[in-house]
């Protein structure tokens, strides 16, 4: 339970960080994409897009393969889309913006329901409502730090930098869970210890 636990404040640390505070600044900025806000709309309507359409096949897939591993590729696919941003930047180029911004969409709609359902398979039914606090309240806490941090960074360093460590922390993150839900040691799916 602690690592889907953890795992969402990371989740979202890496969200508020890299999607709802450097992104923007990265496509408006005159020197790379030089996106008006009706354009920064546009990129955003498109995330959305992957996530409505793709919502109901990435449920499917989590219940056929299990949410674990759809929790470990959605955050692998999402920390390597956000730490490719620089590059795309660097060459200002939206061909290359597009399918990393998709790609970015279809982690997060990987993520959107998984580690939700995932707490509640494995708290016991005496213990969900509690797990599911505690889950919400990991990402909030995500949230509410991340997009703080990856401004300072960007401020003390670079957006580049920024959006590097997030995408690099999301990535991590991914490493850690998959082995903490591969070793016998680690590994637990049953009710909340």
């Amino acid at each position: 339970m602690k690592s889907i636990i953890m795992l969402q404040g990371v989740y979202w640390l890496g969200m508020s960080g890299a999607q709802m505070t450097i992104l923007p600044l990265v496509l408006s900025d005159p020197n790379t994409f030089g996106l008006t806000a009706q354009g920064l709309g546009a990129i955003f309507a498109g995330m959305s897009v992957v996530g409505v359409v793709g919502a109901q096949p990435l449920a499917k897939l989590a219940d056929t393969y299990g949410k674990v591993p759809t929790i470990i590729g959605g955050i692998g696919i999402l920390g390597a889309s956000v730490a490719s941003i620089p590059f795309c930047s660097a060459s200002a180029e939206m061909w290359t913006l597009i399918p990393t911004l998709g790609c970015w969409s279809l982690g997060t709609t990987m993520l959107g329901t998984s580690p939700m359902t995932h707490t509640v398979d494995i708290a016991k039914l005496e213990h969900r409502a509690h797990a599911t606090s505690l889950l919400r309240t990991s990402g909030d806490i995500g949230m509410l730090s991340g997009a703080l941090l990856s401004g300072m960074v960007a401020d003390a360093s670079s957006m580049d930098m920024a959006m590097r460590l997030n995408g690099g922390m999301l990535l991590a993150g991914s490493l850690w869970y998959a082995y903490r839900n591969s070793s016998p040691t680690h590994a637990h799916t049953g009710p909340p210890r």
